[in-house]
């Protein structure tokens, strides 16, 4: 703990989580108007995703009179934290959301395997085959709860790249009609559609339930309720903004989608334009160019500015401050992993250029365009370093908006953290393995041992970590896994690209 001071202006909670670990600051501002201590009516809950404790403890050191700095010395650190295990974007939002680790809550990650479910009649769009019959045992199957679960699930390439496609950036049409965005900053008046005529989500992509064949709507996979639907009972007005649509699943079990009053989730997957419509030079989607992803950032800042100044997240109907509201950063979780610029520039003609110019050329880029750490360290590299400024000015400017304003000044908490790390820190310790071999092997020697039973190993996901599936839920087979993990080598990759071998 930092320090602790009396509950001033604008009460904050600071939180920066890891892999393992995480931070926490219970911060109080000093009273700028010398008022005297009111009641918290108001939560601003902000996740830095990917954000570590040596990240908050640089910048802390690096720039005392930061905002990060002002609340975390205006309050109370927590440094013993810890995200959810595991912890990417879900579960770790779940995890916050509702207090609970994924045995509890049932979402182990947005992409999994259930034996409790039928397989969705789509998956990516595309027919399963899968049957389904009301009142039968579960078959089991996938439970994808990711993008591009939006209703319109490809828009053609910006650029007229052959056969490339992207989620579209509006979820259902409602804003672009599924086109190329003229002006992306009309995404503001994205409002989003749990059902009805034109929902924002196809259900056709989701795990259906046994007992009537319906699809599970994403809130209603959830076994345990949210702070969300605690606060829409007792009342009181909710607001959040998240990457993709499908995390309206925040609004928890048996609420219709609805327990969220405000739900603002911009499709990061979709293609990233500049702010005159213009395709990213690098042609990809907002989350892998950090240029890009401070532009997608700064919409939900837009949205929170707008919900603490009494407005919904258009900033065009006046609502009243929600009792609870918030939203995720990308841009640091972007910049410790994705080679990309740091910047875009206005040039003088109206058109826009990225800086540094080099970092998706074909030529080695400038190294002001690497990602993450300096190998050895855990000092952020310059675009980690612009990626956590870009993150304390956004801070600083939601700060201002509380203080202006009468009904939120000396009555907002505001906490922040982080959903997940990215591990490891130091890039020399990185080690890629390809999963398919060694799930084959592992299949091949369950097999073997059990003539006859089929793959052990039904489904799993391999995108920041691996997970399996078994076909057989026996403590047996999970450990004849984990011995064949520990007993056998890997052929794997380093971050030199250089060929290596991973003992176990």
């Amino acid at each position: 703990m930092r320090k602790v001071t009396r509950l001033g202006a604008a009460a904050a909670v600071v939180a920066a989580g890891a892999i393992g670990g995480s931070a926490g600051v219970v911060s109080a501002h000093p009273d700028h108007g010398g008022h005297h201590p009111q009641a918290i009516r108001h939560v601003l809950l902000i996740s830095v995703d990917g954000m570590h404790q040596s990240d908050l403890n640089w910048y802390i050191a690096n720039h005392p009179g930061s905002e990060l700095a002002k609340l975390a010395f205006g309050g109370a650190e927590f440094t013993n934290n810890h995200t959810s295990v595991p912890s990417d974007s879900d579960p770790g939002g779940t995890a916050l959301m509702t207090g609970g680790d994924p045995r509890a809550t049932g979402v182990y990650y947005d992409v999994e395997y259930s034996h409790g479910t039928v397989e969705p009649s789509l998956i990516g769009g595309q027919p399963t085959g899968a049957t389904c019959t009301p009142g039968q045992p579960a078959t089991g199957g996938d439970v994808i709860y990711d993008s591009p679960d939006d209703t319109l699930p490809a828009v053609p390439d910006f650029l007229g790249t052959a056969g490339n496609a992207f989620p579209a950036f509006d979820e259902n049409g409602s804003i672009f009609g599924g086109g190329k965005p003229a002006d992306p900053s009309q995404i503001m008046n994205l409002q989003f559609s749990p059902g009805g005529a034109n929902p924002s989500l196809n259900a056709g992509n989701f795990p259906r339930d046994p007992k009537t064949c319906q699809p599970i709507q994403p809130w209603d996979y959830l076994k345990v309720n949210t702070i969300f639907q605690v606060i829409k009972n007792a009342g009181l007005r909710t607001a959040w903004s998240d990457k993709h649509a499908v995390y309206s699943s925040f609004n928890g079990p048996g609420s219709n989608g609805q327990s969220i009053d405000d739900f603002f989730g911009p499709e990061i997957d979709s293609q990233a334009v500049e702010p005159d419509g213009t395709p990213y030079p690098s042609d990809t989607d907002w989350a892998h160019d950090d240029a890009a992803t401070k532009q997608y950032d700064g919409y939900k800042v837009q949205a929170v500015i707008n919900e603490i100044n009494g407005y919904d997240h258009s900033g065009t109907t006046k609502l009243g401050t929600p009792a609870i509201l918030g939203m995720n950063f990308q841009a640091v979780s972007v910049a410790e992993k994705v080679d990309s610029a740091s910047t875009l520039v206005k040039n003088p003609d109206g058109t826009y250029s990225e800086s540094p110019a080099d970092c998706f050329s074909a030529t080695k880029p400038d190294p002001l365009c690497l990602a993450g750490y300096y190998p050895g360290t855990t000092t952020p590299r310059p675009l980690l370093s612009s990626a956590l400024d870009y993150v304390n000015n956004q801070l600083a400017a939601m700060d201002a908006a509380i203080q202006a304003n009468p009904e939120t000044r000396g009555t907002t908490a505001i906490i922040i953290t982080a959903k997940h790390g990215q591990s490891p820190l130091d890039p020399n310790q990185i080690r890629r393995i390809q999963d398919g071999p060694i799930i084959a092997a592992i299949n091949a020697a369950w097999t073997a041992a059990h003539p006859g039973s089929g793959d052990l190993i039904v489904a799993g996901t391999n995108d920041d970590l691996w997970q399996s599936y078994l076909s057989v839920k026996t403590q047996e087979a999970a450990d004849f896994v984990k011995d064949y993990l520990w007993n056998h080598t890997a052929q794997a990759v380093d971050y030199a690209n250089t060929g290596c071998k991973d003992p176990n």
